[in-house]
């Protein structure tokens, strides 16, 4: 059995790193890296043209289709190079939002994902920094038909650039279980920064949800908090 990459996967690595050779090499990294927002809208654009950000997203949903086996390759590669970019966190978000939402949901968020206009991630951490189901303090409680978030998050990749966040919480009925809400950046008691860090090609902020509503259909999957 191989488990190397094929022909065309060596193809796509090697595509990848001309155009990071050529458009961001070390110079323009540390340029980009003292930035404020940290990545260049720029090389945002090209990137997104050239379908690296709906590398994994299917088709019909305005991406490329391709595997997420795939899309480790383009993170290989700017991981090499340093890009800075938001990549891999639109790249966790669409996933999450491919894996765990509905087709209405994947129909309203992926395609802006995959074309650029949006920029995503995930928000998961908390202050204990665990990656478990205990580390969740964020409580959703019901309003009505929606929901209200109160708490923070920790640890965001991108957090100061991404409009659209993938949000974990714990529902007060079940202590046991986790759900995901999509919060985007705009909506009444959303706040992000990004926050100093040692390596400002990847930036990591935090998120506060101070009494945000989220209604029932920015649920993703079938965890009810209540």
């Amino acid at each position: 059995m191989n488990f190397g990459f094929d022909a065309e996967q060596e193809l796509l690595r090697a595509e990848a790193r001309k155009f990071l050779d050529q458009c961001c090499p070390m110079e323009e990294v540390r340029r980009i890296a003292a930035t404020p927002q940290g990545f260049s809208p720029e090389l945002w654009k090209r990137i997104a043209e050239l379908g690296w950000l709906g590398l994994a997203v299917p088709e019909q949903y305005g991406g490329a289709g391709l595997r997420f086996v795939d899309l480790v390759i383009l993170l290989e590669e700017t991981g090499r190079s340093l890009f800075p970019s938001p990549l891999l966190a639109t790249a966790l978000a669409a996933s999450a939002i491919h894996d765990a939402g509905d087709d209405g949901q994947r129909k309203r968020w992926l395609p802006g994902l995959a074309s650029g206009a949006t920029i995503g991630t995930l928000a998961l951490l908390e202050a204990s920094d665990r990656l478990d189901v205990a580390g969740i303090q964020l409580v959703a409680e019901r309003e009505g038909a929606g929901y209200v978030l109160h708490g923070e998050k920790l640890f965001v990749l991108d957090a100061g650039t991404a409009t659209l966040f993938v949000v974990a919480f714990r529902s007060r009925r079940d202590r046991e279980a986790v759900g995901l809400a999509v919060v985007e950046l705009g909506a009444p008691g959303v706040s992000a920064e990004n926050l100093p860090g040692i390596d400002e090609t990847k930036r990591l902020g935090r998120l506060r949800l101070d009494g945000v509503r989220v209604r029932a259909d920015a649920l993703l999957g079938p965890a009810e908090a209540a």
